[in-house]
C-alpha cells in the first residue's frame, strides 16, 4: 500500500525500493547533479554587505524539477524530499509541508536505516548527517521564506503574503482598524488555512517523535517553521468558530442590532485583551488581588447573572453588587 499523498503521487517511485540489495539507491553525495543543483538553490541566498542587504533571487523551480525527478529515481534521500516540497511550495502552499512532512514520516518508518543520509559511514557512528539533513525542513532561508512568499487572496482578489498576514498578527496592539478588518476578512475566506496550519504542526510533531535511531538526535525540532506556524495557530484558536463563506448562509441582522457574529468577535476580543491584562499582572505584580478578579471577569463574559451565581461565590457576587451601588 503507498503512503504517497496527492502531491507526491506523481513519484510513485519514491515508494517503490530501488533494487533487493539498496532500497533507498546509493549516496548522492559526490553526485555531479546533486552537487550542481545545490549549487543552483544556495546561490539564491540572500547576502548582506554591511548595513545593504540583497534580497534573495526567486529560484526558478520548474527549471530543476526534471533534475529533482532524475535524481529521486536514483535514490531516496532526506535532502531531495525537501527540495520536492520547496519546488511544490509556490504552487500547493502549506499543503505541500504537510504532505512532504508525513512522506519524510513515511519513508523514516519503512526504511529507518537506509534512507540517505544514513546515521554510519563506513562503519562509523554520524548520526549528524541525518539530523543535518533534517534540519534543512526549518531552514530559515529554505521552506520558511517560502511559505512566507505564499499568498492569500481576498474576496476583492487582493493578494497579501503570509509576511504580512503575520505581521498583522504579531502587531495585535499596533494595527490599524484596517489592517483588523483586512485580517478577520482574510480569515474568513482562508479558513482552512488556518486549519491546515494545526494538522502542519501536528505533521512536524510527529516526525520529531520517532526513534532517535531513524532521526540521528533525541532532539529533532523545528523553531523557526514551528514558530511560524504558531502564529497562525494561536490566531486561529482565538477566534470565535462558526459559519465561514462557501458552507453556510449569510447572518443578517435587524437595523441597529448587533449581529451575532459581530457579538462573539466582540466577547471573543474583550477575552483576550482580559486575558493579556491579567497576565501582565499577574507576572509583574504577583501578590496583587486584581489578576483574581480579572479572572474572575475573564470567565463570566458571554454568562447570565443566574450562570454567574452558579460559577462564582454569593459572597463574591453580594460584594460587588454592594460595591456597584456604592
Amino acid at each position: 500500500m503507498s503512503a504517497l499523498t496527492p502531491i507526491f503521487a506523481q513519484y510513485p517511485w519514491l515508494w517503490e525500493p530501488i533494487n533487493d540489495e539498496h532500497p533507498c539507491g546509493t549516496p548522492l553525495d559526490y553526485h555531479s547533479a546533486f552537487l550542481a543543483l545545490q549549487q543552483q538553490v544556495s546561490s539564491s541566498l540572500s547576502i548582506e554587505y554591511g548595513e545593504f542587504v540583497q534580497a534573495p533571487t526567486p529560484i526558478k523551480w520548474s527549471s530543476l524539477l526534471p533534475t529533482l525527478h532524475t535524481l529521486s529515481q536514483q535514490t531516496k534521500d532526506i535532502r531531495l524530499i525537501i527540495l520536492l516540497i520547496r519546488a511544490h511550495l509556490p504552487q500547493e502552499g502549506i499543503t505541500s509541508i504537510i504532505e512532504g512532512t508525513a512522506l519524510l514520516i513515511a519513508l523514516l518508518e519503512r526504511w529507518p536505516e537506509a534512507v540517505h543520509p544514513q546515521c554510519y559511514d563506513e562503519g562509523d557512528h554520524v548520526p549528524e548527517f541525518r539530523h543535518n539533513a533534517l534540519a534543512g525542513l526549518d531552514e530559515i532561508e529554505g521552506c520558511v521564506a517560502e511559505l512566507r512568499r505564499c499568498t492569500l487572496i481576498t474576496a476583492e482578489e487582493e493578494a497579501y503574503s503570509l509576511s504580512e498576514v503575520e505581521q498583522w498578527i504579531l502587531s495585535d496592539k499596533t494595527r490599524s482598524l484596517t489592517e483588523r478588518e483586512r485580517l478577520q476578512q482574510l480569515y474568513h475566506h482562508h479558513h482552512s488555512f488556518f486549519e491546515s496550519c494545526l494538522v502542519a504542526q501536528q505533521r512536524l510533531n510527529q516526525l520529531c517523535q520517532l526513534p532517535s535511531s531513524a532521526l540521528g538526535t533525541d532532539s529533532l525540532s523545528f523553531p523557526h517553521l514551528s514558530s511560524l506556524l504558531a502564529t497562525f495557530c494561536r490566531f486561529h484558536q482565538r477566534q470565535p468558530q462558526g459559519p465561514f463563506p462557501n458552507d453556510t448562509p449569510i447572518l443578517t441582522a435587524a437595523a441597529g442590532q448587533p449581529s451575532r457574529v459581530e457579538t462573539l468577535h466582540y466577547r471573543s476580543e474583550a477575552r483576550e485583551k482580559l486575558r493579556e491584562i491579567r497576565e501582565n499582572f499577574a507576572y509583574y505584580e504577583p501578590s496583587s488581588p486584581l489578576s483574581l478578579l480579572l479572572s474572575f471577569a475573564e470567565n463570566s463574559i458571554g454568562l447570565d447573572y443566574p450562570q454567574i451565581s452558579q460559577r462564582f461565590p454569593r459572597e463574591l457576587l453580594s460584594l460587588l453588587t454592594l460595591e456597584k451601588e456604592c
